[in-house]
């Protein structure tokens, strides 16, 4: 299991998420992706990147 520290940022619009993800010790953010501004989409964001990194959901 990966341990490392990952910090994601969300810039909040009225319909759309920008996410990027930083790891620690990297000096710039990588832009991971729009999804739209619903609870659904967050949670499928979520679900998706958590398999993708083979770590279990919080």
């Amino acid at each position: 299991m990966n341990n490392a520290t990952k910090y994601i940022g969300m810039d909040v619009s009225k319909e759309t998420i920008a996410v990027a993800i930083a790891e620690s010790g990297r000096e710039e953010p990588r832009f991971w992706g729009i999804i739209p501004h619903k609870p659904e989409a967050v949670r499928k964001w979520w679900h998706r990147r958590s398999y993708l990194n083979g770590q279990e959901t919080v």
